[in-house]
């Protein structure tokens, strides 16, 4: 199992958020009156299960949003480009959805930028291009792992 963050207390779980959606008593499911699960009843078990996942990843991903901006912006611990660029993909498709539905890439100079910002524009760009199609909740999931992975591969353990 991938290892996340435990909203409840700040500290690393082993528990995935999909596991934490296998408690049975939240799918109960609606019986009609002749005994059967109609297709209406497997659509509300299908709405409680994917309702509780949402709102167990919404509640992770704020404590890693929280957890990045207290990250140090320059030194040893930053981690490098490749991944704030992966971490900045997740992010922007968690938050807007495929970036194609909101702007176009960036071409040429914009008025008063240089070649070095239209080059770090334009790889933000491409990153989050790269995760075209993937869900909002999918691309929450992922930005919290690569959180992690991030944070136990940079972060200083002295202040």
């Amino acid at each position: 199992m991938e290892s996340l963050i435990d909203p409840e207390t700040g500290s690393f779980s082993s528990e995935s958020i999909a596991g934490s959606v296998d408690d049975p008593g939240m799918l109960d499911p609606v019986i009609t009156s002749d005994g059967s699960q109609s297709d209406e009843a497997e659509f509300e078990v299908f709405l409680k299960a994917t309702s509780a996942e949402c709102t167990a990843v919404d509640r992770v991903f704020v404590h890693a949003l929280h957890t990045v901006k207290q990250m140090p912006k320059t030194g040893a611990s930053r981690p490098p480009k490749r991944s704030r660029l992966r971490l900045y993909a997740f992010y922007k498709q968690a938050m807007e959805g495929d970036v194609d539905d909101v702007m176009e890439r960036p071409f040429g100079i914009w008025k008063g930028e240089d070649e070095q910002t239209m080059k770090s524009i334009r790889d933000k760009y491409d990153a989050w291009k790269s995760q075209k199609g993937l869900s909002r909740t999918e691309a929450k999931r992922r930005y919290i792992n690569s959180l992690i992975r991030t944070m136990h591969k940079y972060a200083s353990t002295t202040a």
